[in-house]
């Protein structure tokens, strides 16, 4: 899974890393919001989640740069895939 994530392939590692993010984020929607939302919770934290770590790889495979943990731009990639992580559950919770 780590390597797939690292590159962006092969997807089905990711999706299934994405499937255990979007698990946690369905049982703990359960103790705030009907099953209803939850199952809505649980799709969209594994699309979202499945699309941004894809994303993130197929950029750190594109610019070499970004494989490099004492470079400046490896820690802009990775600033801005937590961001849209974070960004993804506030807008759910917003939307819900």
């Amino acid at each position: 899974m780590l390597k797939a994530k690292r590159f962006g392939t092969p997807i089905w590692p990711i999706l299934h890393h994405a499937w255990v993010h979007g698990i946690l984020m369905f049982i703990t929607s359960l103790f705030f919001l009907p099953f209803y939302f939850a199952v809505l919770v649980l799709v969209i934290q594994i699309l979202a989640h499945w699309a941004i770590d894809i994303g993130k790889g197929r950029v750190t495979y594109l610019i070499k740069s970004t494989q490099d943990s004492t470079k400046v731009e490896f820690w802009i990639l990775f600033g801005f895939d937590q961001f849209l992580h974070q960004l993804t559950i506030i807008l759910m919770w917003y939307l819900i």
